[in-house]
């Protein structure tokens, strides 16, 4: 959105051979004088002033589209640049209580295919959308599948590894993920229409269809779910491609250990602000967030 609903600069449409200066009043603004985006002279009336009848010239690069130039979002209609942002973001905090839930309900893996693929659906939706509403509906579950792809990803990885590599792994995953954020300014630099902003965004998940054949499911939810038979062959699979012998007297130890344990007990997001720990850290995150 920083790109696709960059500022920018506008004043009310006149006819062709009118003299601007005399229909578009002059305001101040951080000490300088500019063009009244919102208003003109009531014809040459200089002390009265009307919202622009005949909608917005925009002084853009030629090629150059936003979707405020699009859609003619500024002055009275200027919110709904912000109010788009905040419907995304408003998704993604659907998408962190959904599929977080799902993930533990049904399997890491089936949430993350459901949510690799939706994005590029959805992506190239917003690419053909002409309709504001239509953005923001989209943007929304945008959000939200984005997210619950952040929750399958994230936690799969992390229940592969063990504990004294997670820490790791996590900074690692954020400088891959800033660096894609990073690389997003060289796109939008390159491509000034912000249709084509979205598309190229949208393609870049194609690139991880190659997971669906290589990612398995998490091992350690299969086993506190229960699913020995399905955990064992992953780990087989795991020692085949590594080319070491499954580990049976490890597993079946695991496994004893788990059947014979009564305390187990099934975790929901209430039980985060129940630790003061988890609801310290919760709250942090917020604020930062």
């Amino acid at each position: 959105m920083a790109f696709m609903g960059a500022k920018t600069k506008h004043r009310c449409m006149v006819a062709n051979n009118t003299d601007v200066s005399r229909l578009v009043p002059l305001i101040r603004k951080n000490g300088k004088s500019i063009w009244d985006g919102c208003h003109l002279f009531d014809g040459y009336n200089t002390t009265e002033k009307i919202p622009c009848p005949n909608g917005w010239t925009y002084d853009l690069p030629e090629g150059e589209a936003t979707i405020i130039s699009e859609w003619d979002l500024v002055c009275d209609n200027a919110y709904k640049v912000s109010l788009a942002t905040s419907m995304y973001f408003a998704g993604v905090t659907l998408g962190s209580l959904v599929f977080g839930t799902l993930s533990d309900k049904f399997g890491r893996r089936p949430v993350f295919l459901f949510t690799m693929f939706s994005p590029f659906v959805l992506g190239l939706l917003l690419f053909f959308i002409k309709n504001y509403i239509a953005f923001v509906v989209l943007r929304f579950f945008l959000g939200s599948v984005m997210q619950g792809l952040q929750i399958a990803t994230f936690t799969s990885q992390v229940e592969m590894l063990a504990t004294q590599y997670r820490t790791s792994f996590g900074i690692g995953q954020g400088v891959f993920w800033a660096t894609g954020v990073m690389s997003l300014a060289l796109v939008s630099y390159l491509i000034k229409e912000w249709h084509y902003i979205q598309l190229v965004s949208t393609t870049i998940f194609l690139f991880q269809i190659g997971l669906v054949w290589c990612l398995p499911e998490s091992i350690r939810w299969l086993l506190i779910n229960n699913r020995f038979d399905k955990a064992e062959k992953v780990v087989r699979n795991i020692c085949s491609f590594n080319k070491i012998i499954f580990p049976r007297d490890i597993f079946d130890k695991t496994v004893n250990k788990i059947e014979n344990k009564s305390d187990i007990k099934n975790f929901t997001i209430v039980d985060i602000f129940k630790s003061s720990v988890l609801r310290k850290r919760s709250l942090i995150m917020m604020v930062v967030w």
